[in-house]
């Protein structure tokens, strides 16, 4: 599913509205996380796409994959956003 630019603001402004209401991000990590169904896990990870030359195509999944999968990191090259917005 692609988004528009319009559509993208509208879910980034309601996932950091959620993202500062969410009582899982309080959970300590200090203690291991030892299952996939441990609710802290999507806390521990950092979805990136760090090449020069993705495509929008591969923006929006990296984006949809994130807020899917509760991730509290999604990174990319800054340069990259300038080119789609």
């Amino acid at each position: 599913m692609r988004r528009t630019n319009e559509e993208w603001a509208a879910a980034i402004r309601e996932k950091v509205a959620s993202v500062l209401n969410d009582d899982t991000e309080r959970l300590a990590l200090s203690d291991p996380i030892l299952s996939a169904d441990d609710p802290r896990l999507p806390l521990a990870i950092d979805h990136t796409l760090l090449t020069p030359d993705a495509t929008s195509a591969q923006i929006d999944r990296l984006c949809k994959e994130a807020v899917e999968c509760r991730f509290k990191v999604c990174l990319l090259f800054l340069i990259l956003l300038s080119l789609f917005f």
